[in-house]
């Protein structure tokens, strides 16, 4: 196979190990393939793929049990529209001189299940003079095992994912010219993994904290929209991860009981940030002054929350040695729980919001906004606690 490409192409073609079983298990080691000008086009140190031959043969979806790939090196270059990307000379080598009929019937896209793909010492370089793109891409270890792939409908739904020692660059110098309308299915990506959720709980920790201060910085209405848009994102983004975080592991730890006492942070940090308000206030703190401190108050506040919150565990057993299974709602119970949530959400949203502004517009009560905030405060926190409670008997 290496000489018949060699041959067809000019170019040199060189592979260090092949190794192929009637099972579908192929093992591939030291592929080297250059272009024209004698530039490496793509370089492959390991690649081992397990893709079972016996099932699709039986009509089964067609099944990626592994794959490992180690050490990719790629370049993709096209400097003009009249000589095209540097890998042409690979489809016209075997394009067929014959004219092809152009088949204008569908058919559905293969069914596909992933199991576990392991990438690493990836190096891959995309330079395209036409559009004006440059990319590269530096992967130090990806690991990801698949759950559910739809092509039809273009779903991808992942288990496990974890990337590490990873670099994207891409820059774009010119405009996009593109006029194609056609249109399409949008993917859909489901994330599954307990490690990632952890990553984007802290990094909304992160983000809430800076876009606090940066309120401080600036004047500007359009701004200050996009800030508190972040922030409001960012900290209900946490606030949801975490909470499933922590359930999963007081399920794992049969403390499901005391999720209650995690949801009575929330009246507890209206009470706090009411009451730093309020010293503020009679302190005589300008706005940008008061959104300085409430940044600094929320760094130190999420110092504990960055410590404290246990590692993710992904095991399939408790602490006492019971199985855990995994028993998915109904689609019924799902809208009406999304119907619900939304309904105490937008009744949360805007009581958390407005209360203030609600208690300083009555003339009886002006000058008292803040202490109706920690009212709020204080009848929040013992509330989830006392449900929980109630549910249990």
């Amino acid at each position: 196979m290496r000489f018949i490409v060699s041959q067809k192409t000019n170019t040199k073609v060189s592979i260090k190990k092949l190794f192929i079983t009637f099972t579908g298990d192929v093992n591939l080691e030291g592929l080297y393939l250059e272009d024209t000008k004698g530039d490496t086009l793509i370089y492959s140190k390991s690649l081992r793929v397990e893709i079972p031959l016996l099932p699709i043969i039986m009509g089964n979806p067609i099944s990626v049990d592994g794959l490992k790939w180690t050490g990719l090196r790629a370049n993709v270059i096209r400097k003009d529209s009249l000589e095209g990307y540097n890998f042409q000379f690979l489809i016209d080598a075997f394009a067929s001189d014959k004219p092809k009929k152009i088949d204008t019937t569908s058919s559905e896209p293969p069914k596909i299940s992933v199991g576990t793909i392991d990438f690493s010492e990836f190096k891959l370089n995309y330079e395209d003079a036409v559009t004006g793109m440059k990319a590269n891409l530096v992967l130090g270890k990806l690991h990801l095992k698949g759950k559910n792939i739809d092509l039809k409908k273009m779903d991808f739904e992942v288990a496990k994912i974890s990337l590490e020692n990873t670099k994207v660059s891409c820059i774009q110098s010119k405009p996009s010219t593109s006029s194609d309308t056609t249109k399409s299915v949008l993917p859909y990506l489901a994330l599954n993994n307990l490690k990632l959720k952890d990553i984007l709980y802290r990094v909304g920790l992160v983000l809430a904290v800076t876009t606090t201060a940066a309120m401080a910085m600036t004047e500007n209405l359009t701004l200050w929209m996009l800030l508190r848009y972040l922030s409001g994102l960012a900290s209900a983004g946490s606030m949801l991860i975490a909470s499933g975080l922590i359930l999963n592991w007081l399920i794992r730890h049969d403390h499901r009981s005391e999720l209650g006492i995690h949801f009575a942070g929330i009246g507890l940090g209206i009470i706090i940030a009411a009451l730093a308000v309020e010293l503020m206030m009679n302190l005589s703190q300008g706005w940008a002054e008061q959104w300085l401190w409430l940044s600094l108050l929320g760094l130190v506040l999420a110092i504990p929350a960055w410590l404290w919150l246990p590692h993710p565990e992904e095991g399939n057993t408790s602490t006492n040695g019971s199985t855990l299974v995994d028993n998915p709602p109904t689609n019924r119970f799902m809208w009406l729980m999304m119907a619900a949530y939304f309904c105490a959400g937008y009744g949360y949203v805007v009581t958390a919001t407005f209360i203030v502004a609600f208690v300083e517009r009555q003339p009886e009560l002006a000058g008292m906004g803040p202490m109706s905030f920690v009212l709020v405060g204080l009848a929040a926190a013992p509330a989830v606690m006392i449900w929980v409670m109630v549910l249990a008997i």
